[in-house]
């Protein structure tokens, strides 16, 4: 900050001199000037506008995203100048009471307050009941896979699950590689039990996370995928209870029991012939580091013992600097520290597809 200080200084010092040098020549210009007469509403508006112009409501990232947020900030604090502060300045609220000014002020705090934070349209999967099942939205230009020459593609898991199955289903929709369906259920893992318990809270489980070897099997009779991949972790590295008793996770107990739900996991989606991939849980904002590697690792371990399952390694992808990584390759890859953006999803399944797709 010092620097900076200094640094802003020195420019102020130069640019206010009897004599101008080329500095302030080069900032007298015409379209410098004009920003700097909008420059207060440049700051004053370019954060509610960024908080509220994100991927969600976009559907754009990086540059197009940037473009977006600068031009409206632009178009704000312009049309915030001519008709307001400079009507201001110039004595247009002159003989205005306190008593009027101050609720009509209040007012409009509040309605950009309400704006910024409001969610986008699409529900959020964090808003629905723990067990409640999550729809598939998939393009309607999907390759219809008559010829069996397309890869049927069905992904099961938790609402982290459904968005990356979004992305590979407009992916599927651009380049005829593969379909998509999935079957993702809100706040659900695939190791049951009678409750579950993490960050000081205890949920119940329910019926409807428990009920998946019977969903799963029965989406795989109706779907007849080549690949079933399972994306999980998010409830899975909570303690258990089962039968009345806490399985504490990690500890070895808990081991043997993820790695048998595994093991029927694995037997259900692969029941049709399919291939199964396990893809490694993407570590979340406010996940334990150690909980997710060790859960990973045990979905490494089963792998190395059955040659037959392929591991495909998507948190390394969602967060190669081995922690909770918000941007990779300039695009904001999650909403609200777990689930995947829109952005976020395509990106994921540009990079997953190709190893979903046998050659």
């Amino acid at each position: 900050f010092l620097v900076y200080a200094l640094g802003t200084a020195l420019i102020t010092a130069s640019i206010v001199q009897p004599r101008r040098g080329p500095l302030g020549d080069a900032l007298s210009v015409r379209p410098l000037r004009w920003v700097g007469r909008v420059s207060y509403g440049v700051y004053l508006y370019h954060w509610p506008i960024y908080l509220w112009l994100d991927p969600e409501r976009t559907g754009l990232d990086g540059p197009a995203l940037l473009a977006l947020r600068v031009g409206v900030t632009f178009a704000v604090a312009t049309a915030s100048f001519y008709l307001l502060e400079w009507p201001i300045r110039r004595g247009a609220l002159r003989g205005w009471k306190p008593a009027v000014l101050a609720p009509i002020s209040a007012a409009a705090i509040l309605l950009g307050v309400v704006a910024v934070t409001a969610s986008p349209p699409s529900p959020s999967p964090l808003d629905v009941a723990v067990g409640t099942e999550l729809d598939l939205e998939a393009p309607a230009d999907a390759p219809a896979d008559t010829s069996g020459d397309v890869e049927r593609v069905l992904l099961v898991g938790d609402s982290v699950t459904l968005a990356v199955a979004e992305g590979l289903a407009r992916h599927g929709a651009a380049t005829g590689e593969l379909v998509v369906d999935a079957h993702a259920r809100a706040g659900c893992g695939f190791v049951r039990g009678d409750e579950m318990r993490g960050l000081d809270e205890v949920w119940d489980i329910g019926e409807g996370c428990n009920a998946w070897p019977t969903d799963w099997a029965d989406r795989v009779a109706l779907f007849q995928p080549t690949v079933s991949g399972l994306l999980a972790g998010s409830w899975d590295v909570l303690d258990r209870r089962v039968d009345g008793r806490w399985i504490t996770f990690g500890t070895p107990e808990m081991d043997r029991y993820i790695l048998d739900e595994l093991d029927l996991a694995v037997r259900t989606l692969g029941a049709n012939g399919a291939r199964v991939v396990l893809l490694t849980a993407p570590l979340g904002q406010v996940s334990d580091v150690d909980d997710y590697a060790h859960y990973n690792d045990l979905y490494r371990a089963y792998a190395a013992d059955h040659p037959e399952v392929d591991v495909i390694e998507l948190d390394a992808f969602a967060n190669p600097d081995g922690t909770f990584t918000p941007v990779v390759d300039g695009i904001e890859m999650r909403v609200d520290g777990a689930h995947f953006s829109v952005a976020g999803a395509d990106h994921v399944a540009a990079w997953l597809a190709p190893q979903l797709v046998v050659g």
